[in-house]
């Protein structure tokens, strides 16, 4: 039944938030609620409706780049990722970071790290800190992950139940101290969720991009 929202999603004309945003979110969620196998399915029909549109925006072009990466295809991510204009936005740092981890290559991981962390933008809202905190968990780091991801929403990162999901925080999943910071307060002192998500895959991409 899953999967049938999935095929119905990819049919939608692509607004605000595109088909391949809702895949994606709904693969997320197949994988957090123990549906591995739905959730790498739905990733594939993310990639095909990334491969089938006429003309990709680079947003698309880095999505395709995030599902293969999630997906255990580091090489063809990272292909991918090669191939697009250089840049400095949050996803292409995020997802250097992260293919860096995948590699072995820490010290490249720890030159995004730097690059992310030095970024100034008064309206990042910890989203930076959010992309730092997954490259930690990707290189085993999980103590200095929660450390940053506690700094990114003291900076203003909308915090909801997405952030169970994101894939970029699955190696924190067994940690105590993880599931403490993601408890609402009242139920054993973690962080009150004081921002309403308008929908979930807009509350997603507020939190990643």
């Amino acid at each position: 039944a899953a999967l049938d929202v999935v095929d119905q999603a990819t049919t939608l004309p692509p607004k605000l938030v595109t088909p391949g945003d809702v895949v994606w979110t709904a693969a997320q969620e197949l994988d957090a609620h123990g549906h591995p196998d739905a959730g790498a399915a739905a990733r594939q029909k993310g990639l095909a409706w990334i491969a089938h549109r006429p003309e990709p925006t680079r947003a698309d072009l880095l999505l395709a780049v995030r599902l293969l990466h999630e997906s255990g295809e580091y090489q063809q991510a990272a292909d991918r990722l090669q191939a697009l204009a250089p840049a400095e936005d949050l996803e292409s740092l995020g997802l250097a970071g992260l293919l860096a981890a995948a590699a072995g290559d820490a010290e490249a991981a720890a030159g995004v790290i730097e690059q992310l962390e030095g970024l100034q933008n008064p309206y990042l809202s910890g989203r930076h800190l959010l992309h730092v905190a997954g490259i930690h968990a990707a290189l085993g780091d999980r103590t200095e992950a929660i450390d940053t991801l506690r700094r990114a929403l003291a900076a203003g990162l909308p915090f909801g139940v997405e952030l169970h999901a994101l894939p970029i925080l699955r190696p924190l999943a067994s940690c105590p101290a993880f599931e403490s910071l993601l408890r609402p307060r009242g139920i054993g002192g973690g962080i009150q969720d004081t921002h309403a998500a308008p929908g979930r895959s807009s509350a997603v991409l507020s939190v990643v991009r």
